[in-house]
């Protein structure tokens, strides 16, 4: 029984609120676009027999947000990674795969991106708004840095060598 706009503008996007993923909206004007409705329209009067009105609101936002990868080193070298950003066309997986590779020096064969489920693969707000090779590819430099950093210092620990001394160059460790 509520009209359908102050439905909307009791639910629409306001500064501060925050998506699945945990991102912040920006400059979210919902409420003043229904506001305006409301005044300069004559949505308040009433419809003839057999008329109607609508009304609809999304939210997009162009190449923001954050995604989650798991990069895993697996025993044969391999290294596995693991996201939930569904790829709608956008190549995904070559993103992942070229910038992961790019990041520590491997051969982009070696990496091996996989779109999981929503029980095993980290939150993703979805493909929408233009965002996934930009969210993908901050996302992938972010995994793959911190996987060879800990390669290195697992090497260095494992050889006694100085920490942070320890660099991963073409599949070599050297120091």
């Amino acid at each position: 029984g509520i009209d359908p706009l102050e439905m909307r503008l009791k639910n629409a996007l306001r500064d501060g609120d925050r998506g699945n993923a945990g991102e912040g909206y920006r400059n979210p004007r919902a409420v003043a676009v229904l506001e305006t409705i409301k005044k300069e329209t004559s949505w308040n009067q009433p419809l003839k027999p057999n008329r109607g009105r609508g009304l609809a609101l999304l939210h997009r936002e162009v190449g923001q947000g954050k995604t989650g990868i798991i990069f895993r080193l697996r025993a044969d070298g391999k290294i596995d990674a693991l996201y939930g950003t569904p790829d709608q066309g956008s190549g995904s997986q070559t993103v992942v795969r070229r910038v992961a590779s790019a990041v520590l020096n491997v051969k982009p064969e070696r990496i091996l991106p996989r779109y999981g489920t929503t029980a095993e693969a980290p939150i993703d707000p979805g493909a929408g708004a233009s965002r996934v090779t930009h969210i993908m590819g901050r996302a992938s430099i972010a995994g793959a840095t911190a996987l060879k950093a800990r390669l290195e210092d697992l090497a260095a620990e494992l050889e006694g060598w100085p920490a942070g001394d320890v660099h991963l160059v073409d599949d070599e460790f050297v120091v």
